[in-house]
């Protein structure tokens, strides 16, 4: 028999200090060492600067939203909205951020989970063994096509 003892704490309003009561997920996970499903839902895009939406799931302990990252182009670029009812993760690319251009190019969506965070001493050969590395193509287009 194992004894465990919890504290949750509500979160508070940042400028008036107030309590926000109201729902709160309580996680827990054990022996969780598979990472994150990532399929990219997006791959065939304008040209430019497009919004690339890609959905990530993970049954163990959660998706960490702030670990979602699409590289390309030597730029790496976080995804600005995660939803993780449906898994889906939004990353619009910022002006700073280089093109999406006509043809081909090489994307890598990466992400983690909660338990990622935890893992201080990896055993084994894989460093990261909770986070996915997804590489993928998308295809950059002149304009959007209307679907027939």
């Amino acid at each position: 028999m194992q004894r465990f003892w919890i504290a949750v704490d509500s979160s508070s309003n940042p400028f008036t200090h107030r309590p926000l009561p109201g729902a709160y997920v309580l996680r827990s996970w054990v022996n969780d060492v598979t990472p994150p499903k990532v399929r990219l839902l997006t791959r065939r895009v304008t040209a430019g600067r497009p919004t690339i939406i890609a959905r990530v799931t993970d049954k163990g302990a959660g998706v960490d939203p702030l670990s979602l990252v699409i590289a390309y182009r030597r730029a790496l670029v976080g995804a600005a909205v995660y939803d993780p009812i449906t898994g889906i993760a939004l990353f619009p690319l910022p002006k700073a951020a280089p093109k999406i251009p006509k043809g081909g190019t090489r994307v890598v969506v990466s992400a983690s989970d909660f338990q990622e965070a935890k893992n201080v001493d990896s055993v084994g050969n894989e460093i990261m063994p909770n986070t996915s590395f997804r590489r993928v193509r998308i295809t950059g287009v002149a304009r959007p096509r209307a679907r027939a």
